[in-house]
């Protein structure tokens, strides 16, 4: 369009006036980094590591070297009618809610499943790369080329119905639409890059280039030339880098399918049977798009605020800083616990549901497991910035409260719900010794897990506690105590930790409108009750306790009197922070590396 514009303005003697430019490539490659390292990257990791350990995927290359020669790539092309595309294009969104190459995918994968034996194929995918997700960045007038790549497993299946729908969830559920691999494998830290790198490498690459009927309008002085274009390189210089390349695109009301191929690894005989089989399982899908009733409306996925929640966020920070932290919760990549239950190396449906609250927020198979259990509102985002500095050297495993994922806690006390936690730990690390650290209520939950692995015979080699109270004390109460005998106190005050006075402002606009605020606020509430009734264990571990100086002195009746409880050595760390920035704070990180190394 701005050719266009700037063509017509030339045409008539007119000064070329083009809109201002937008973020300088420049700008935008030193900004790309550092957003690679963010700890809001580094959560995705495990999403990625998990959804690529398919054994099908490690079973050998699809496509053997036939021959040590490396050959230049051959190609074929399939064409569709014109009315086969306008099945393809109109038919799909209408029956599946499905993109066109959503529908060219699950035929790729399906036929290339049955030639191979597969039942996961694993696909490189190709996007335009242009992502609003920087903020102040805008790349809508930058100059360059902004593919993204990533792989992915998609699933093999003969029957057109449970391929399109298994092939759709798929593609639902990749985290940033793909955008954040490339970022990870090649701009994060070194752990990061080394753990993508380790994963399976692709053979085949897919893209689909859109509708280019649609890019010039009838009224443009431009459009498509005629003539052909010719070979854009030599071809013995055209040494494949994929077995199989295949890049679709639709052109004057037609499909067309360009099949890259390497010699060397795909014969010219089995190149013309893939492309046959697809031909004939995509007119064979067609037909059963043509046939499918409408799609239903699919349950809406829970929204992270309220509308109201929202609204008053733009202008109350405290209103604004929960509604980041649950935006950031509903957006995390959190593997299916079926997919964690299959790294792990478990095959029964159980263990799918004892891990249904683990969270992994760095990469998998560092050499220490750490788990945090969540704050009293049952979100785990705050751990990230403790994930991102273990990265490598310690895998951090977040335990979510179950409501936030759609399963309720039903248990009626505070033991009941360790007890469900250590079942889950237990699942990830069947033996310990365990290492196990929480913050705010979650300290409390690690005192009452480590309470628990001893009573099953299990070690905890590491217990750290931050910024979380044993009890508060009314002014009666520091006198009584300080009164008493310290050596025959037996127990103290236990009550639960005060929650943010404003919390409760927030609480007010919480209607009846389901949210994912909404649900953490009620486990705050069920969390607290079975809190008020929880008597501290005594545990025969090492401790190590941070506290956060600026909120001890603004509040000295909140009590953390671990060294009755903890017949080891109690270790204390104090921090310049409040109770909601100590677990931010780079020293937290740092002494936690030392001690866990």
């Amino acid at each position: 369009d701005e050719l266009q514009t700037a063509y017509g303005q030339a045409e008539r003697n007119e000064p070329i006036v083009l809109p201002t430019p937008s973020t300088s490539w420049r700008s935008w490659v030193r900004q790309v980094y550092e957003y690679a390292r963010s700890p809001d990257r580094i959560v995705e990791l495990a999403w990625w590591q998990t959804a690529l350990t398919a054994p099908s995927l490690r079973a050998g290359p699809l496509f053997p070297p036939q021959t040590p020669d490396v050959a230049p790539q051959q190609s074929l092309r399939t064409t569709l009618s014109p009315a086969q595309t306008e099945t393809l294009i109109l038919d799909a969104p209408r029956a599946y809610r499905m993109r066109v190459d959503e529908v060219l995918l699950a035929v790729l994968a399906s036929v290339t499943g049955v030639l191979t034996g597969r039942d996961e194929i694993l696909v490189e995918l190709e996007g335009h790369g242009r992502e609003d997700v920087i903020d102040g960045v805008d790349l809508s007038r930058t100059a360059g080329w902004f593919t993204t790549q990533y792989p992915l497993a998609l699933p093999s299946s003969a029957e057109p119905h449970d391929a399109l729908q298994r092939v759709h969830a798929r593609l639902t559920n990749v985290p940033a639409r793909g955008l954040h691999w490339g970022l990870l494998a090649h701009c994060a830290d070194a752990a990061s890059r080394a753990a993508l790198a380790a994963l399976p490498v692709p053979e085949i690459s897919f893209n689909y280039l859109g509708r280019f009927d649609q890019t010039f309008q009838q009224a443009s002085r431009f459009g498509f030339a005629r003539e052909a274009a010719g070979d854009p390189m030599a071809a013995a210089t055209l040494a494949p880098d994929r077995a199989l390349d295949v890049n679709a695109w639709i052109s004057g009301d037609a499909l067309s399918i360009d099949w890259g191929y390497a010699p060397q690894q795909i014969p010219a005989a089995l190149a013309g049977r893939l492309v046959a089989a697809f031909e004939t399982a995509l007119a064979t899908t067609l037909e059963h798009l043509r046939d499918a009733a409408p799609a239903q409306d699919a349950a809406a996925k829970l929204p992270a605020v309220p509308a109201a929640v929202a609204e008053l966020a733009i202008h109350d920070s405290v209103a604004a800083s929960w509604a980041e932290r649950a935006r950031f919760e509903a957006a995390l990549a959190v593997p299916a616990p079926a997919q964690l239950a299959h790294w792990l190396g478990h095959r029964d449906t159980a263990a799918h549901a004892a891990l249904l609250p683990a969270v992994p927020l760095n990469a998998l198979g560092a050499p220490v497991t750490l788990f945090c259990p969540h704050p009293g509102y049952g979100m785990v985002g705050e751990y990230r910035t403790l994930a991102r500095a273990l990265n490598g050297a310690v895998t951090v495993v977040a335990l979510q409260a179950p409501a936030l994922r759609g399963a309720p806690w039903d248990g009626a006390s505070f033991e009941a719900l360790a007890e469900r936690y250590a079942d889950c730990i237990a699942t990830w690390q069947p033996h310990g010794p365990y290492a196990l650290l929480g913050w705010s209520f979650g300290g409390r939950l690690a005192f009452a897990l480590a309470d628990c692995f001893a009573r099953r015979g299990q070690a905890v080699s590491f217990l750290g506690i931050v910024d979380t109270a044993t009890h508060w004390e009314s002014e009666a109460e520091a006198i009584e105590r300080a009164t008493a005998d310290a050596a025959q106190a037996t127990d103290i005050p236990r009550l639960a930790d005060p929650q943010d006075a404003e919390r409760f402002l927030i609480a007010r606009t919480l209607d009846a409108e389901p949210s994912l605020l909404r649900a953490a606020f009620a486990a705050d509430a069920v969390h607290a009750r079975v809190m008020a009734a929880h008597a501290l264990p005594r545990v025969a571990v090492d401790l190590h306790v941070w506290r956060a100086g600026r909120t001890a002195s603004l509040d000295p009746r909140r009590r953390m009197d671990w060294m009755r409880y903890a017949s080891g050595e109690v270790v204390s760390h104090s921090l310049d922070a409040t109770h909601s920035s100590i677990v931010h704070h780079p020293a937290l990180g740092e002494q936690v590396a030392r001690l866990l190394a």
